[in-house]
């Protein structure tokens, strides 16, 4: 929840100070380096997560292999991204690279803070995160309105990063869940591999078919339109924020209540079903009645025209998070093949609906395109939990 209420902070300020073409490509750039970082997270965030709510007595021989994949992917990482811009422009641009290299280090945080949420210690990994996020804000405000270059906020993004990343290798250390170290042992990366590449796979789709629409939009129509989609698109993401504060949780709960007994019962679900419904319905009505003036007060009047999108990506709202739950409970029930599938079917729907609506409608088609999206992934997952029958009554 405090991740990404600081980003939704984070991108209001940006919004607000600088121009919406700036705005507009620094949404642009975020998309494309997350969805390159998708390629070499190989899934190891959930299987880590799964592997350490499980309580094995030492999974740090594994977490060193983990990393030092991680790191080294750095390296094509980079490549791929100064391929992107070789072709399309900005290749030799030190905003882009700034902002590819603060990516990359929240990518291996995330690993990090995995086994934290594995082994449930929810506290610990709140206070390392929040010391990070403080000076990522704090630093933020400094630069935004003291007038510095994009550049310098930039920095401030990839200080909080490298912070965040020693607090949690210093903790990991002294409670000797997993003293750091790097290692490539074959043997023990297929083993892995074997179980993580389908859930990386699902992440990569995930990442596609969440982020793909600002890059083809950004191409067909330009910076300006994707910061007016973007900002409609970040107040529609938003509400997921508090619903991450169940999901984390749910997840390592989950992972442990089949491993106990091998199928999940609808009490295990039933909470956070109702949560979920009675939530978006509430928030759906609150931005009907109120989003004009959420766009106004957070993001200036200069985006007014994200106000004529938003009430229409609301739709997609009770899809996007109900299909949170059902992808959670395949990944927890070792359906991550069938998981994958679904995010995969969602990508080439999004994708498809992106490059033939986006041409004709502009930002009216990559809203459409996202609604269609979210119905086709919750379709499917629903589909394999009760063919499979993963929840008994």
């Amino acid at each position: 929840m405090l991740e990404k209420v600081t980003f939704f902070l984070l991108f209001i300020i940006i919004a607000r100070t600088y121009s919406k073409d700036i705005y507009g490509s620094i949404v642009a750039l975020f998309a494309l380096f997350n969805i390159i970082m998708s390629f070499f997270d190989f899934g190891f965030n959930i299987y880590f997560q799964r592997e350490s709510a499980l309580e094995k007595k030492d999974i740090s021989e594994e977490i060193a292999n983990g990393l030092t994949v991680r790191l080294l992917s750095l390296f094509p990482y980079f490549l791929i991204a100064f391929t992107y811009f070789l072709i399309t422009g900005g290749a030799n641009q030190l905003l882009n690279y700034l902002l590819g290299a603060g990516v990359f280090i929240f990518g291996i945080n995330n690993l990090l803070n995995s086994i934290l949420f594995g082994r449930k210690l929810f506290e610990a990994s709140f206070r390392l995160l929040l010391l990070a996020r403080i000076v990522l804000m704090a630093g933020i405000l400094i630069t935004s309105f003291s007038g510095f270059a994009i550049e310098w906020t930039i920095m401030v993004f990839i200080l909080s990063g490298v912070i965040h990343f020693l607090s949690l290798s210093i903790y990991l250390s002294r409670t000797a869940i997993a003293g750091l170290s790097l290692s490539l042992n074959p043997v023990l990366l297929k083993k892995i591999f074997r179980s993580s590449i389908p859930l990386g796979l699902g992440v990569i789709m995930g990442w596609l078919y969440d982020r793909v629409d600002v890059l083809i939009l950004k191409e067909y129509m330009g910076e300006a339109s994707v910061a007016i989609y973007a900002v409609a698109y970040s107040l529609y993401k938003f509400p997921q924020s508090f619903a991450n504060g169940i999901f984390t949780p749910l997840f390592s709960n989950l992972s442990r209540a089949f491993s106990m007994n091998g199928y999940l019962t609808f009490t295990d679900i039933k909470k956070t079903l109702k949560f979920l419904l009675v939530y978006s319905a509430v928030v759906i009505a609150v931005v009907l009645t109120l989003g004009d003036q959420l766009v106004h007060l957070l993001y200036g009047s200069k985006y007014t025209e994200s106000c004529l999108f938003l009430p229409y990506l609301m739709i997609a709202l009770p899809f996007l998070l109900l299909n949170n739950m059902t992808g959670m409970i395949l990944n927890a029930c070792y359906k991550e093949y069938y998981a994958t599938m679904s995010v995969v079917i969602a990508a080439g729907v999004n994708v498809a609906g992106n490059v033939m609506l986006i041409p004709v409608l502009g930002v009216t088609g990559a809203v459409l395109a996202t609604i269609l999206t979210e119905i086709s992934i919750l379709t499917v997952q629903l589909f394999f939990i009760f063919r499979f029958k993963l929840i008994n009554k």
